[in-house]
């Protein structure tokens, strides 16, 4: 026969048709499927990479969060010893402001005292009760110390009561007077 005359037929042409079309779809969903699969690695790789930043950023936060706390421990400790120096110091404001009895009344003692009397010792307690020890060769200096003692006026309310708890002369001519004073 002659080879330029051949004719073929195609008995099945329906389901070749049929298969290339299948083939065809099988391949789009492959093509679909590893575009998702190459989407999915990609937010999946994202994530994960998210997680590490996150991570490292709340590691950092942790030890500023920590060193913030020991600065704040340091902080306390000053703040104790500031409020007690802020009490320190509102007390010595109160007591300068106010002065105290024992005060007045030494105060009021080293006004009276006349040029010609010497003091030799006083002590003043917290309830301006107070002690004295006089020498004076002037026996009139000392009675007008102690009727100025005795003078509601002139001792401003803050002696109720002298008493002489000693009183002797030496053999020099000096007066040697022991007072108790009482505050009023």
């Amino acid at each position: 026969m002659d080879k330029s005359f051949n004719i073929s037929i195609n008995l099945l042409p329906k389901q070749e048709a049929e298969v290339l079309a299948r083939q065809r779809r099988f391949k789009r969903l492959q093509l679909y499927g590893t575009i998702i699969i190459a989407i999915l690695f990609f937010l999946v790789s994202v994530t994960f990479g998210l997680a590490i930043i996150q991570n490292t950023r709340l590691k950092q936060a942790e030890s500023g969060l920590d060193q913030a706390k020991n600065e704040l421990e340091q902080f306390k400790s000053k703040e104790a010893s500031l409020l007690v120096l802020k009490d320190r110091v509102k007390e010595i404001s109160r007591v300068k402001s106010e002065p105290s009895k024992s005060s007045l009344m030494f105060a009021m003692i080293s006004e009276l005292l006349y040029p010609s009397i010497s003091l030799s010792i006083i002590n003043v307690d917290k309830n301006s009760n107070a002690n004295l020890v006089l020498t004076s060769a002037n026996i009139e200096d000392l009675d007008n110390f102690l009727n100025d003692l005795l003078d509601k006026q002139k001792n401003e309310s803050l002696v109720s009561s002298v008493t002489v708890d000693n009183f002797s002369r030496g053999k020099d001519g000096t007066y040697r007077v022991a007072l108790k004073l009482k505050g009023g």
